[in-house]
């Protein structure tokens, strides 16, 4: 077997010890290890842990392992690295070398040369889910059609049964769709067919689709909506989103930002001179040792220099009304006695837990389509800007 000390350039976080290779990271805080038994008969982990912070503190409010930070763990990467390494050191479970693994699946040509490599593999008598997905999925729809003979119109009826019929997330027919498309593709290469049929058809767009959508524009909500996800919230974070959004009426918020918001202590709240200074900031950029991860921590907002005054902005009645609540049912938090702390009282709100766990379900309780909460502060800036109020007073 090769030794590791033969790798000059071993992945950030990987290494071998003994008969195993050893993955370390730092995912929001928690300490990751994943194993791989070299001589396992599967490419991917043979085991996972993940350890809480030195300080236990810090993740008090967060209910120890949430499903964000276990998506926040990329297996399929994890497992594309395993299978490289274990092919440099020749313990490669399928005999593949360095040279013909795959560092990322992207164009319809690696496509089309993994769906060759499933049917060598399933000739030999591998299971894969790609075999489980011909049948589940191609074979239920197709039967003995012949691949020159099926339309764009008959790929957007497949694509129809799989949302309606099989049910479907987007994520799931994209994955399917990219499987067959690249099968036509290697039917082209092979001059079985001249044309790719997948190509005319537009899929279902998903949830992460939108997201990304989103980013790229500058999406603007409605009153009533606006109003409708405040209402639904619970009731301890109603005040942060009047924070960044407000009515709209004669007033329209704060337009904070969210790590703002999460940021703002009691001693920054003028209700006499109705005004909000906004000089700190929760982020996730605090230093780890790893480089890697950013952990979570209280500092002065990024769009000052260090020890620059802050920006004050203006405290309109409603959302005084709702600070003023606030305060009254719910204690502060810290020597900085922050506003909207975690679930217990006890620690920072990771922004993360109040997407999951505030954001996401206030958006399904008002029964509206999802929009990102930057959004509220493009509310805000949009009636600003609606009544007259120059651009540079509302983008200061």
């Amino acid at each position: 077997m090769t030794g590791a000390s033969s790798f000059a350039d071993w992945p950030e976080g990987w290494r071998l010890d003994g008969e195993q290779l050893v993955y370390e990271a730092e995912l929001l805080g928690w300490k990751l290890a994943v194993l791989s038994l070299l001589e396992a008969p599967w490419d991917g982990p043979t085991s996972l842990r993940i350890e809480p912070p030195d300080d236990l503190h810090a993740t008090v409010g967060t209910d120890g392992i949430t499903v964000e930070l276990m998506r926040s763990i990329s297996l399929a990467e994890i497992r594309r690295t395993a299978k490289e390494l274990r092919a440099r050191l020749g313990r490669s479970v399928d005999g593949a070398t360095a040279m013909t693994v795959l560092h990322r699946v992207e164009t319809e040509r690696e496509y089309a040369l993994m769906a060759r490599e499933y049917v060598r593999l399933v000739g030999l008598g591998y299971r894969s889910p790609v075999t489980t997905m011909l049948r589940r999925t191609i074979e239920p729809f197709f039967g003995n059609e012949t691949i020159e003979g099926v339309t764009s119109a008959r790929i957007e009826s497949w694509v129809d049964w799989m949302t309606h019929v099989r049910g479907y997330q987007p994520s799931t027919i994209r994955f399917r769709f990219n499987i067959l498309m690249s099968v036509f593709s290697w039917a082209i290469d092979l001059e079985v067919t001249d044309s790719n049929p997948c190509r005319a058809v537009e899929l279902p767009v998903s949830r992460s689709r939108t997201y990304r959508d989103q980013r790229a524009e500058v999406h603007v909500p409605g009153m009533e909506t606006v109003l409708a996800v405040i209402a639904a919230a619970p009731e301890r974070y109603r005040g942060m989103l009047w924070l960044m959004a407000g009515c709209g009426l004669r007033a329209a918020g704060c337009g904070l930002r969210l790590g703002e918001a999460l940021g703002l202590g009691r001693d920054r709240i003028s209700f006499t001179d109705q005004l909000i200074t906004i000089d700190r900031q929760v982020a996730c950029d605090g230093d780890t040792g790893s480089g890697r991860y950013g952990s979570m921590r209280l500092r002065h907002v990024k769009w000052r220099e260090d020890g620059e005054q802050g920006r004050r902005v203006p405290l309109p009645d409603v959302v005084a009304l709702a600070l003023r609540r606030h305060l009254r049912d719910h204690v502060t938090w810290g020597a900085e006695e922050l506003l909207f702390s975690n679930a217990t009282g006890t620690g920072l709100l990771y922004p993360y837990y109040w997407y999951g766990r505030t954001w996401r379900p206030a958006l399904a309780a008002a029964g509206v389509a999802y929009f990102k909460p930057h959004s509220l502060r493009h509310f805000h800036a949009a009636s600003l800007l609606s009544r007259g109020v120059p651009v540079s007073e509302v983008s200061a």
